[in-house]
């Protein structure tokens, strides 16, 4: 299962991606200097776009490896911790970084000028996103026929 290990793969992930899109917003900056520098900016937003678009993607398939052990704890995961310490719980932060992580790769897909490549990852990303929606919806259906409301009274 993912386990600690996952979790701070998962973390370095996230903060390699912030790193990644602290570039752009860097690069992206009003620059007053030589003349060199500012020729070189429209490439160095193309490097920086294009390198946050694919660490963004990474962060994106390692949450749909999440989401596939979160699924799978909802199935033979204890009932009686099934819905916090598994899967209900731990699948929505890696179903929310699927989300995120598909918008702002949406979001920064006009900035690439390399289409061809851009089309293939925007098709990729909605693929992995079309994925994540079908497993977040079979997990909670599996909660929800596993968590069956039971009286102690009867």
């Amino acid at each position: 299962m993912q386990g600690k290990l996952g979790d701070d793969a998962q973390e370095l992930l996230i903060d390699v991606n912030t790193e990644t899109f602290n570039r752009i917003v860097a690069v992206c900056a009003p620059l007053a200097g030589t003349d060199e520098e500012k020729a070189a900016k429209p490439r160095a937003v193309q490097d920086a776009s294009e390198k946050y678009i694919k660490t963004s993607f990474r962060v994106m398939k390692t949450s749909l490896r999440s989401m596939e052990v979160w699924k799978a704890l909802a199935e033979i995961g204890n009932r009686a911790s099934v819905s916090d310490a598994n899967a209900g719980v731990g699948a929505l932060p890696a179903h929310s970084g699927v989300m995120g992580v598909y918008l702002n790769v949406k979001i920064n897909a006009g900035d690439v000028e390399d289409k061809k490549w851009m089309r293939d990852i925007l098709s990729r990303a909605q693929s992995i996103q079309g994925q994540d929606m079908a497993l977040e919806r079979q997990s909670m259906e599996i909660l929800n026929t596993r968590l069956t409301y039971c009286d102690p009274r009867s």
